[in-house]
């Protein structure tokens, strides 16, 4: 794995699956059928950095999941 650039903001797979389950209100408010599915997906996401990932990355990655599951994400 590569590392990031100097001063990229990452965040790791495990704390993001903790926010997102204490605050499920994120999820819940937009995607309300397909919140297992991202927690899911984040659990199984490629980094580039294996020390956490990038916005782009969640992005992509997220916006990938819902698409599969019919979330309307383009």
């Amino acid at each position: 794995m590569k590392k990031p650039e100097p001063g990229t903001q990452l965040v790791s797979k495990a704390r993001l699956i903790v926010m997102l389950n204490e605050r499920p209100g994120i999820l819940l408010e937009r995607f309300p059928h397909h919140v297992d599915n991202i927690l899911r997906a984040v659990a199984r996401m490629k980094t580039e950095s294996d020390v956490g990932m990038t916005l782009t990355e969640f992005r992509e990655n997220a916006g990938r999941v819902l698409r599969e599951a019919g979330g309307g994400i383009k």
